[in-house]
């Protein structure tokens, strides 16, 4: 799924209609281990351009992501791919650096962020 399809799926888990997000909320399950898939949600949630319900759509999904396949303590687990874990790690602190407050905590809850730093960002100018 490419950067603007992802951003009308995300669009789509905000419908007010139940079966259009319904749909898109199973779509972006389904591309949870694509190659690129979490990456384009970093980048998406990082992207000042791209609506701010959309960012924040993106970095919950990112988050939610993240912190279910980044490790498994179970062999033979589904986990993220290596090289979509690369990106991540070279591109988080430019999503941090480019995000308001309230993408932040949810992007950067899975490198362990506390609560009291978000507190301590969202009160920044």
């Amino acid at each position: 799924m490419d950067i603007q399809q992802l951003c009308a799926v995300l669009q789509g888990c905000l419908s007010a209609n139940q079966e259009e997000r319904k749909a898109a909320e199973a779509l972006l399950k389904q591309h949870e281990l694509s190659k690129g898939h979490v990456p384009n949600l970093l980048r998406v949630a990082g992207e000042p351009t791209v609506n701010i319900s959309v960012r924040q759509v993106a970095s919950i999904s990112f988050k939610q992501v993240a912190k279910k396949y980044w490790e498994s303590e179970k062999e033979n687990a589904p986990m993220l791919a290596a090289d979509d874990k690369q990106l991540v790690r070279d591109n988080l602190l430019e999503a941090i650096i480019r995000s308001g407050p309230s993408i932040i905590c949810a992007v950067g809850s899975p490198v362990h962020y506390q609560p009291a730093a978000c507190a301590h960002i969202s009160q920044q100018p």
